[in-house]
């Protein structure tokens, strides 16, 4: 079911969610330039639905999604907010709250849960440092493409599905490596890690750092090998689909 939340800055926050009357809720998060459809958000809604397990999908603002917002406003900091609205506006519902993110919606994820209080937390194709990853992508070397987004005030990102780019600012950048992303030492939740030795978005080297740098004694990274950075081919999908169920049997094991 669609339905719309209004986020402490008065915005509409987009959710899809689906509800059964379970005590645990999962809480999906896209990454970037991402949305609710986002392959790894839908394939695990559908799979987390087709079970019967309380499940909302979260489409950030400022995004290139169905929230409010524009796109060149987008900071990871404002998409932490954000998760902090939705997570408010459920946590009275349920006795226990899991958090599900895709690429950088793993740094929405993680930073979350160094603060509040969460049951678990799912990370498939996390980054360490989302900052390294995003600013790799330039053509130039790091420092020349930083001063030139600096300058110009916005750089383009380009959107596959729409075939077009659209302006992000430069604070952007700046919120990104001002996130105090050694802090996962914090985290002491429940974790499962998925990432693919053959992903050229986020380098399965920065999985494996988040992953060696979470805190939690709980946790455990699996490597889907071959895959792309969301798991497109069904195979790749349904093992990914199949490892997140096994990791949350074994932690609801005895909810309703």
């Amino acid at each position: 079911m669609k339905k719309f939340l209004i986020n402490s800055r008065g915005q509409r926050i987009h959710l899809i969610e689906n509800t059964f009357g379970k005590d645990s809720l999962f809480i999906l998060c896209h990454g970037f330039t991402g949305s609710s459809d986002s392959h790894v958000i839908a394939s695990l809604r559908d799979v987390l639905t087709q079970n019967r397990m309380d499940n909302v999908s979260v489409d950030f603002t400022n995004n290139l999604n169905e929230s409010e917002g524009e796109f060149e406003n987008h900071t990871i900091s404002l998409e932490i907010e954000d998760l902090r609205d939705v997570y408010t506006h459920y946590r009275d519902t349920y006795d226990h709250i899991y958090l599900l993110g895709h690429s950088m919606g793993c740094t929405v994820v993680t930073q979350f849960a160094i603060e509040t209080p969460i049951d678990g937390i799912i990370l498939a194709a996390p980054a360490y440092n989302i900052a390294e990853v995003i600013i790799s992508f330039a053509e130039e070397d790091v420092d020349t493409a930083v001063a030139k987004w600096r300058e110009q005030g916005t750089v383009p990102i380009y959107k596959e599905a729409h075939d077009r780019y659209y302006p992000l600012r430069f604070s952007f950048y700046e919120d990104a490596i001002a996130i105090p992303y050694e802090r996962v030492r914090e985290i002491v939740c429940p974790c499962l890690v998925i990432y693919s030795d053959a992903d050229t978005v986020v380098p399965p080297e920065q999985s494996q750092a988040l992953y060696d740098r979470i805190g939690s004694s709980d946790k455990e990274i699996v490597n889907i090998s071959g895959a792309d950075h969301s798991f497109e081919s069904p195979s790749f999908t349904k093992q990914l689909q199949a490892i997140v169920m096994r990791w949350i049997n074994k932690q609801t094991a005895g909810s309703r």
